[in-house]
């Protein structure tokens, strides 16, 4: 398989994956052959690339991280819940930020949100969730297929993989997983008390929409102590997941060490950011990186690990984005790459190949020219023996 743009694609051609929708659907499956309506369809739903089958790259398999059936039960039932919560917090969209605290510390919506339906299936889900990407060793990015309709639970749940990851890099134990997962599933929470024609507006915030976002970390912390009071280090990551190691995030400006603090209870006593929401913030830029968003579109895979990099430090805990680093390719499987400069410049082809160790030099199977012709048989190049060729990913 390999991954094309969406304008690249035409009738005739077999997905190779599914495409979601923001609630977990599945909107076409693999092994559905495209023509005229679907491709039409795909467009305007914002999906912008497509996995299709092709005969020079089928032996390039790409798994995802967890199961489609543990995907579809874990997003379906973040839907039922967030779902639910809107419902219950609608009323409280308009009130300014004291009236709704003092809202959701009164008896009877603290027995609302505590029976959400749904609540005690996602902690199933999340169970499943940490023990499938258990046996990882290497991210091959985010791969699900989504059509684009504003936030999405789908993101949610690539959010929460990326930093159960994360985590297993950095030996972090079975308990630990399982709060920074519980975590990361709600970390947005704070986000149902903003108006969506704020979250999905395409151009600049005004001063007032701006300081409304900026108050889903806090909100949402009140709302997760009202729903789970003892998940303490969990009900963090909500509060915590906007702040900068600089200090200049948001909404109280603590500081990071950019160094891997395992004492939770003891940096947040301290004035620091606990581990748990310092590795969420790395998946949290790496998703919006990776994702098409109502402002721009997702930068390409060898973008967003330059822009990482370029965040560790002052945005991001510099260890931990380290530590992602060492298991996220440069140019991950199935990608469409560009010859940029060395032997064939101009040729284009898909990687079919990632080396543990050498993630920033794949295997590329190169399929066309530099006219754009397809070649009558593919070429492969291992670039960690043809050092002086450089790729762009498409």
């Amino acid at each position: 398989m390999r991954r094309i743009p969406l304008r690249d694609a035409h009738t005739g051609m077999e997905l190779a994956r599914a495409v979601y929708n923001e609630r977990g659907d599945i909107l076409l499956n693999f092994g559905v052959r495209l023509n005229e309506r679907y491709l039409q369809e795909l467009g305007q739903r914002g999906v912008r690339f497509v996995y299709v089958e092709d005969p020079d790259t089928d032996d390039v398999v790409i798994e995802d991280v967890i199961s489609q059936r543990v995907r579809l039960m874990a997003t379906r039932d973040l839907f039922r819940v967030y779902s639910a919560l809107q419902q219950v917090t609608e009323p409280l969209q308009r009130a300014d930020a004291a009236q709704r605290r003092r809202a959701m510390h009164q008896r009877d919506f603290a027995a609302r949100v505590r029976e959400l339906p749904g609540w005690e299936d996602l902690q199933r889900d999340l169970e499943m969730v940490i023990e499938e990407t258990m046996g990882v060793e290497t991210f091959n990015g985010i791969t699900t297929l989504r059509a684009f309709d504003g936030y999405t639970f789908v993101h949610v749940l690539d959010e929460t993989i990326v930093a159960l990851l994360i985590g297993r890099r950095l030996n972090l134990r079975r308990e630990q997983l399982r709060e920074l997962a519980a975590g990361c599933l709600v970390h947005d929470i704070g986000k149902v008390f903003v108006p969506k024609e704020i979250l999905n507006k395409p151009g600049r915030l005004t001063a007032e929409e701006m300081a409304q976002v900026r108050e889903h970390p806090r909100l949402g912390f009140e709302l997760l102590r009202t729903m789970r009071p003892k998940e303490l280090l969990a009900n963090h990551v909500a509060y915590q997941h906007h702040e900068r190691q600089d200090g200049k995030g948001y909404p109280r400006g603590l500081r990071g060490s950019n160094r891997v603090v395992r004492d939770a209870v003891a940096n947040r006593t301290s004035g620091g950011i606990i581990l748990h929401a310092e590795i969420a913030a790395v998946a949290d830029v790496y998703d919006a990186l990776s994702s098409d968003r109502p402002y721009r579109q997702a930068l390409p895979p060898d973008a967003v690990v330059g822009t990482l990099r370029e965040s560790a430090g002052p945005h991001l805990n510099r260890e931990m984005v380290r530590a992602f680093l060492d298991i996220l390719p440069v140019f991950p499987l199935g990608t469409e790459v560009l010859v940029r400069a060395g032997p064939r410049v101009g040729h284009r082809g898909v990687v079919v190949q990632v080396a543990p160790d050498q993630l920033d030099r794949p295997v590329v199977r190169l399929l066309f020219n530099a006219r754009g012709e397809r070649l009558p048989k593919p070429i492969e190049l291992d670039l960690r023996e043809e050092r002086e060729v450089i790729l762009t990913a498409l």
